[in-house]
C-alpha cells in the first residue's frame, strides 16, 4: 500500500548569477556589486513523496539530479536553471500575489493594487474639478453619520442636525485642493514600490497624466489565467536558456520531448502545476504535451501576457512629462 503526499525541502546553492541575468534581467536586483561572481541563495522546492510500507520514497518525477543526468546536455547549468525559476517566482509571481491579490489574515484584508487605483481615480476627479471649473458650481457637504441597529444588522444613518453644506467658491476650492494633496500623500506612502510619486502638490499633475497612470496600473490579464500565463512565461524563459547556453535543439522543433520533461520538472518543483493536472501527466509524452500547450500560438486570447520585469537604467534617471509623470522602478 502507498499514497503520495507533497512536502517541501530547502536547498542552498551557489550559482553564476550573471548567466541567469542574461535570460531574466530583473535578477540583477540580487547583485551586491558589479564584480560579484557568485550568488548564494536558499529556497524551497516541492517534492512528491510516496509513503510505502517499507518507507518514504521520493517520486521519480522529483529526483532532479537523476533527471538532469538523464536529460540535460550540460549538467553544469542545473543550479542556474533552478535559480532562474526561483527568481521569477520571487519577483514576477510574488509581485502579482502581493499587489494584485487581496491579502487575508486574522487582522486585515488588503489589495494594495486596488487601493492605489482608487486613490488615482479620486485624484483624477479632484484635479478634473479644478481644471474644469476652478471650484465654481460645486457644492460641498459635511455629514455626520452613526451606526444603528436595523434588525440583525447595523446600518449607517445621518445624525439629525449634523450636516453643513457650502457653495462658497473659495471654500470649495480650498477643500478640493486639500483632498487632492492628501490623495497624493497617500500614493507616496503606499507599499506599492512599482511607482514612486515625487511632487506633493496637485498642480504638478493633469487628468490626462493621471489617466495614463491608471491605464498603466491595469492588470494585463484576467485573474483566472494568472498561473497558466506565468507558467507560459517561465517555460519560454527556460527554453531560451536551454537553447542559448547549451545550443540544445536549434532545429525546427519548438520543444522536444526531453525539453518538455525538463521544463515540466521545474514547474513541478516550484509548485506551479495544479496537483490534479500533475498526476495526469504520467509519461514523458504527457509532460511534453502539457508544456507544448503553453507555447500554443493559436489562442484566441494570445495577446495576454504575464507581468514582466526588466532592468532599467539608473533609478535616478527619470523625467516628468505627459507620458511618464512618475518614475517606473522596474527592477
Amino acid at each position: 500500500m502507498s499514497h503520495v503526499i507533497a512536502i517541501t525541502q530547502e536547498i542552498e546553492v551557489i550559482v553564476d548569477l550573471n548567466t541567469v541575468i542574461k535570460y531574466h534581467p530583473a535578477s540583477a536586483a540580487y547583485l551586491i556589486g558589479k564584480d560579484q561572481k557568485e550568488y548564494k541563495t536558499k529556497f524551497n522546492l516541492k517534492l512528491l513523496v510516496e509513503k510505502k510500507d517499507e518507507g518514504d520514497v521520493i517520486h521519480p518525477d522529483y529526483k532532479y539530479a537523476d533527471i538532469v543526468d538523464r536529460i540535460l546536455p550540460d549538467p553544469r547549468h542545473e543550479m542556474n536553471l533552478l535559480v532562474l525559476v526561483k527568481n521569477m517566482v520571487e519577483m514576477e509571481w510574488g509581485y502579482y500575489q502581493t499587489y494584485y491579490i487581496e491579502g487575508d489574515d486574522e487582522t486585515s484584508s488588503r489589495n494594495l493594487h486596488m487601493e492605489v487605483i482608487q486613490h488615482l481615480k479620486e485624484l483624477k476627479i479632484l484635479v478634473g474639478l479644478i481644471e474644469d471649473s476652478n471650484g465654481s458650481n460645486i457644492v460641498g457637504k459635511l455629514n455626520q453619520t452613526e451606526l444603528r441597529k436595523a434588525g440583525d444588522k447595523d446600518r449607517c444613518y445621518n445624525v439629525e442636525g449634523m450636516q453643513i453644506e457650502f457653495s462658497n467658491e473659495t471654500e470649495v476650492k480650498q477643500v478640493i485642493e486639500l483632498l487632492a494633496n492628501n490623495r497624493i500623500k497617500e500614493l507616496a506612502k503606499q507599499e506599492y514600490y512599482y511607482y514612486n510619486f515625487y511632487h506633493e502638490d496637485f498642480t504638478a499633475y493633469t487628468t490626462t497624466q493621471i489617466q495614463g497612470a491608471i491605464d498603466r496600473m491595469a492588470l494585463p490579464f484576467r485573474d483566472y489565467r494568472a498561473k497558466w500565463l506565468f507558467c507560459r512565461h517561465v517555460s519560454k524563459t527556460v527554453l531560451q536558456y536551454l537553447k542559448g547556453e547549451m545550443e540544445w535543439n536549434q532545429g525546427n522543433i519548438d520543444v522536444t520531448e526531453n525539453q518538455g520533461v525538463f521544463i515540466h520538472t521545474l514547474l513541478s518543483l516550484f509548485d506551479l502545476i495544479d496537483i490534479e493536472q500533475e498526476l495526469k501527466n504520467i509519461t514523458a509524452r504527457d509532460k511534453a504535451k502539457y508544456v507544448r500547450s503553453l507555447f500554443r500560438s493559436d489562442l484566441k486570447d494570445k495577446d495576454e501576457e504575464f507581468i514582466r520585469f526588466t532592468k532599467t537604467r539608473d533609478c535616478t534617471d527619470f523625467k516628468f512629462d505627459d507620458n511618464q509623470w512618475f518614475r517606473v522602478t522596474q527592477i
